[in-house]
């Protein structure tokens, strides 16, 4: 929960990070440097009718997002070189996934050979993101 007029005075969400993921950190973040305060209250119980984006993506899509949405947020606070050194680690990452998938799918469904090409597909995605999208 935040109240309106916060939310509206740090512009609410940062839409470049669409269609998910790392808003809410980003917001966070631009909450404290504003002088708020992020508490945690585990008696709060809240409704969330969400998951819509992650509905629509494919599993590609997803990392694609989610590793671009980090590498985005890393360069807002953190810098270019900090981000890119993201971008390295996650496309290691990708890339170990997709050696160990050879032996092993870590995809359901998925054989091996398919398994290793999606995470080195994803790596190859990651390894070309920018601070201004991919």
């Amino acid at each position: 929960m935040v109240r309106r007029d916060v939310l509206k005075r740090l512009g609410g969400f940062d839409e470049s990070y669409r269609p998910a993921w790392f808003e809410d950190v980003d917001f966070c973040r631009r909450l404290l440097g504003a002088g708020g305060r992020i508490r945690f209250v585990p008696g709060a119980r809240f409704m969330h009718h969400g998951g819509s984006s992650l509905a629509r993506l494919s599993r590609g899509e997803f990392l694609h997002y989610f590793h671009r949405n980090q590498v985005l947020y890393f360069a807002k606070h953190h810098g270019e070189r900090t981000a890119s050194c993201v971008r390295i680690l996650a496309g290691t990452g990708l890339r170990l996934r997709a050696a160990l998938s050879l032996f092993h799918p870590l995809v359901e469904g998925s054989g091996r050979v398919a398994c290793a090409r999606f995470f080195w597909s994803a790596a190859r995605r990651i390894s070309g993101t920018r601070k201004e999208g991919a």
